[in-house]
């Protein structure tokens, strides 16, 4: 939906949802100079943004915290991730703490781990070169 559209539809002005798009409220796509390019986002996501939604320093919070959980592997006796598989190149160690971390941040933010099914493709990506790695 256009700002116009959202402002009209939330009662607000549209400086007022450009604002909250330039402060971090989640848009489609990023508006751009020229007739009919401007921002587009979700009315829904706006809303929750506010009502007072997870705040942008609040989720930041919670992905330092669940990246610090990644290091020290807590579901691995505190044993930090980089020392479980001595035998592994480094290149495979640093894939493996980054996809934990997305784990420990994806469980942190929505209380649910991730679908294993559903993992994004970058995700994907840092799961190939461990299994890489450790053949």
């Amino acid at each position: 939906m256009t700002i116009r559209a959202a402002a009209r539809e939330l009662g607000v002005s549209e400086s007022t949802i450009r604002r909250w798009v330039q402060n971090g409220a989640p848009c489609i796509r990023q508006g751009e100079s020229g007739r009919g390019r401007g921002a587009l986002v979700h009315v829904s996501d706006l809303e929750r943004r506010r009502r007072g939604g997870l705040k942008p320093d609040r989720v930041l919070d919670r992905v330092a915290e669940a990246m610090l959980e990644a290091y020290r592997c807590e579901a691995n006796q505190g044993l930090p991730a980089h020392r479980l598989f001595p035998a592994m190149p480094k290149e495979g160690k640093a894939a493996m703490l980054y996809a934990y971390a997305y784990h420990r941040v994806h469980l942190k933010l929505t209380g649910m781990p991730p679908d294993d099914n559903a993992l994004p493709e970058p995700i994907e990506q840092l799961l190939r070169i461990v299994r890489t790695a450790h053949e």
